[in-house]
């Protein structure tokens, strides 16, 4: 889009698209986020201050849950059979 000198343009608000190469390394900030034990509403609230707050870039609540999910599934504790 070509817009005339002087107008103001608002930066985009839309989510950005999670390629496989993005969401390994948010899994993977996620997981440096998680410093102590917290539920999947926190850890999404601390990706959306990271991600969203610090970085500018915008995800929305479902691509941040799904990271959150994916971290939760990877660190799942493994149970052993007596």
């Amino acid at each position: 889009m070509i817009y005339p000198e002087g107008t103001k343009v608002e930066p985009s608000s839309a989510p950005l698209e999670i390629t496989k190469a993005k969401r390994t390394a948010m899994v993977k900030k996620a997981k440096e986020l998680l410093t102590k034990p917290m539920e999947s509403k926190e850890l999404m609230d601390a990706l959306e201050q990271y991600y969203v707050f610090e970085k500018g870039e915008h995800y929305t609540s479902a691509q941040l849950k799904d990271i959150a999910g994916q971290v939760a599934s990877d660190l799942a504790p493994v149970l052993e059979e007596e």
